[in-house]
């Protein structure tokens, strides 16, 4: 006959042993949903953050080309003066560098925004120092 310690919770019983497993694996399973939770609301949390930053560096980089498209249209009208009263090498040299910001421009409108970032970190990589450069004088701007 069974003694009184092997009755349910006395010395030698199993059921609280097993009862504390089950609680350890209940506690276990809510800790790895909860992690796994906060790891979609953060995946989702970044996806936001990086469609919104792709979105306002599109409309900052369309912002930007249209004020170059400005700039060459007043260096156009001035180059067309420079030509009328002192046509020469200089006035060639104006053409191209009007020339090269309308290609700069028309580069920021047709190309996307990752493609941009890629060029210019190559750029860096390139010219570090004209970077920088570049850098401080439109720091200034």
């Amino acid at each position: 006959m069974a003694g009184p310690e092997n009755q349910a919770g006395g010395p030698g019983s199993t059921s609280g042993s097993s009862s504390n497993q089950g609680a350890t694996s209940t506690i276990s399973g809510v800790a790895q949903q909860a992690t796994e939770l906060v790891r979609e609301q953060a995946s989702r949390a970044a996806g936001q953050a990086q469609h919104q930053a792709q979105t306002f560096l599109s409309q900052q980089k369309d912002v930007a080309a249209d004020h170059i498209e400005g700039v060459v249209k007043v260096l156009h009208d001035t180059v067309d003066q420079l030509r009328e009263r002192s046509p020469g090498a200089v006035t060639e040299y104006a053409e191209r560098a009007v020339g090269s910001l309308d290609s700069v421009a028309a580069a920021l409108r047709e190309q996307d925004v990752r493609s941009l970032i890629g060029q210019v970190e190559d750029f860096a990589r390139r010219q570090p120092v004209l970077f920088l450069a570049g850098s401080v004088a439109v720091g200034f701007a």
